[in-house]
């Protein structure tokens, strides 16, 4: 089999960025390439033969090899009158997909063009001939499937079970080079992959892991139904079967940012790239406490508080994170405001119990404060 990991760009800019993609074999063995966008009439036409032939002209396959596609990028549309995903809400993508199909432009808001690229590519590839197998789509099961969506930017912390360098600095992508040396892959040159070579490498590693490490792998979100377009869909995701554990001399040690720093966000950066990484994930999974032993929230260091202030999708607003040692075996914090108090101001839901299954991910930046320093005024 060859697993093909696609790190989607927009289609819709004046001069659009390549889409670069990563392939592996069964042995993990890696190669990379990119390609073009066809004119954007090809995109929104959603021309499945051109479309698939531009993704996949240079994947040499073998008598009755089959490929299985990872996309990071949206699948489809929210549930009808949904502002995003559930996908979406738990892993905390920067970008939120709405009901309605946004116009094929980057004019508007932020990832408009991206989310529609995304969008018109898996509607062309379910619906070409053969289709390709939505994962979910009328029962298609994980071992079935041709087709599948990913994040990348909720992998890494999960892979590593720490948080990275920004994936876009050589220490960074030196990081997630290890990472992937030490899962088995193989690279085909001494090159450090570049941000988005990684991006499309983490894609088709979980695709891989579908076949060969099914139990390090679970779906997030809910399955994908068709009215017109896709809506919902899953997202494949890393759990905790999957941490690689590096040697000190494998990897630097980077429990944060630089500097003290838990991320630098810049908006304009984020929307520009759906992985963007200088900020930080925040998995809240309780009303109580902010929980350290989720995977996302692993940047977490006990003994520390912090101050953070959310980031778009987002408004801005503070939240003072208070080290609570005697609570959740060392790793738990105290939010001020309280968790439901902060996702009311934000404008999300509030059921009557917040747990992992209808978890809510906040993107963050922020400074670590000392111990018996206050909430920020």
């Amino acid at each position: 089999m060859k697993f093909i990991g696609i790190d989607l760009t927009s289609a819709f800019t004046a001069t659009p960025r390549p889409i670069d993609i990563a392939v592996l074999d069964d042995f993990l063995e890696a190669r990379f390439f990119a390609v073009a966008w066809p004119p954007a009439v090809i995109v929104i036409s959603r021309d499945s033969t051109f479309l698939t032939q531009a993704l996949l002209t240079q994947v040499s396959l073998g008598p009755s090899e089959r490929i299985v596609l990872a996309v990071d990028g949206p699948q489809g549309l929210a549930a009808t009158g949904n502002t995003m995903r559930a996908c979406e809400r738990t892993l905390g993508t920067p970008g939120r997909t709405p009901s309605e199909l946004p116009l094929p432009q980057e004019v508007g808001v932020p990832f408009q063009g991206y989310i529609r690229s995304s969008i018109d590519l898996f509607a062309a590839l379910v619906k070409a001939t053969p289709s390709w197998r939505l994962a979910g789509l009328t029962g298609v099961t994980a071992s079935d499937a041709g087709l599948w969506e990913v994040f990348p930017g909720a992998e890494y912390v999960v892979l590593a079970g720490r948080r990275l360098r920004s994936k876009t600095t050589e220490a960074g992508r030196r990081e997630r080079q290890c990472l992937f040396h030490a899962a088995g892959v193989i690279f085909p040159t001494n090159a450090l992959p570049t941000a988005d070579q990684n991006d499309a490498l983490v894609g088709a590693y979980l695709a891989w892991c579908v076949h060969h490490r099914r139990e390090s792998v679970e779906l997030v979100g809910v399955a994908p139904t068709v009215d017109g377009d896709i809506r919902e869909g899953f997202i494949l995701h890393a759990n905790s079967a999957l941490r690689i554990n590096l040697s000190a001399g494998e990897s630097p040690t980077s429990p944060t940012a630089p500097d003290s720093q838990v991320g630098q966000g810049d908006q304009t950066a984020q929307a520009n790239d759906w992985n963007d990484d200088r900020d930080c994930f925040l998995m809240l999974t309780d009303y109580g406490l902010v929980h350290g032993t989720e995977l996302e929230n692993a940047w977490l260091v006990a003994g520390q508080n912090y101050v953070l202030e959310t980031v778009p999708p987002d408004p801005p607003a503070h939240i003072w994170l208070e080290h609570a040692p005697t609570f959740a075996g060392g790793r738990g914090w105290r939010a001020q405001p309280t968790i439901r108090s902060l996702l009311g101001q934000l404008g999300h839901a509030t059921p009557p119990h917040l747990c992992r299954q209808n978890a809510v991910t906040l993107r963050v930046v922020g400074i670590v404060n000392p111990i018996g320093s206050g909430p920020i005024g």
